[in-house]
């Protein structure tokens, strides 16, 4: 090894004279000067790519969470009540304004409180329609 020895500009190591390289930062010995640092990178601001474009930001979104459908079913009660009554003791009337309300309940919502009021209205109906039939046959004969 040859002891005569220089410095390298960059790193300030010493290095072997005849040497083409630093042996410490790799940096060319031959003529170079000291390399002036490369500048420091600026920070890129959040919303800007480097060569000015804007970045993607995911837009906001509201996210709507879906609430059941409350549904009114005072229809739909009316007429079940009214089939009841209309089956126990309003024969008539009773019956009539189950089966109206049942089929507007019904049209709206196809809950099973509609379809027991349109059935519970229905039954005394054709039922009286029945009755009215056997007696005009009965008296009819007589």
């Amino acid at each position: 090894m040859n002891n005569e020895s220089k410095h390298c500009p960059f790193c300030g190591s010493s290095v072997e004279k005849g040497s083409v390289f630093c042996q410490n930062c790799g940096v060319s010995i031959t003529g170079a000067e000291k390399p002036t640092p490369a500048p420091a990178p600026q920070p890129v601001p959040q919303s800007q790519y480097q060569d000015g474009t804007a970045a993607y930001q995911s837009p906001t979104t509201t996210v709507y969470v879906a609430q059941p459908a409350t549904q009114d079913d005072s229809l739909a009660t009316v007429s079940l009540v009214m089939g009841i009554l209309g089956f126990v003791c309003l024969f008539g009337i009773g019956s009539i304004i189950a089966v109206i309300t049942g089929h507007i309940s019904y049209s709206r919502s196809k809950t099973p409180v509609a379809i027991a009021g349109l059935v519970l209205g229905y039954i005394p109906i054709i039922a009286g329609l029945i009755w009215l039939i056997i007696w005009i046959i009965i008296i009819a004969t007589l």
